[in-house]
């Protein structure tokens, strides 16, 4: 009975690791394309939006959506860093145990 509740909890704790890996391999790759290409996205937008606001070739309301899609980038990059953070604070746990 005890080695049956151990190998319950043995595999249990495996899947709970492999969840945290997989999670945190997930998060990785999200901030490498954020890096690699929706961050640069992010910032062409904001000095397209500024530039034509500038030269009166969009309005406050486009300027706005414009920047507000910008923002929306960069807030799911810091999104996707929590969630890597989150994984690998779980997986420095799992790793000491």
């Amino acid at each position: 009975m005890v080695a049956n509740e151990y190998d319950i909890k043995l595999k249990s704790f495996e899947n709970e690791y492999r969840s945290a890996f997989i999670q945190y391999q997930s998060f990785q790759e999200t901030i490498r394309y954020f890096e690699s290409i929706a961050l640069d996205n992010a910032e062409a937008i904001s000095d397209a939006a500024g530039k034509q606001f500038l030269t009166g070739d969009i309005n406050y309301l486009e300027w706005a959506l414009l920047i507000h899609q910008a923002i929306g980038i960069r807030s799911e990059y810091i999104e996707a860093l929590r969630g890597r953070n989150v994984a690998l604070t779980a997986l420095n746990f799992y790793s000491n145990q």
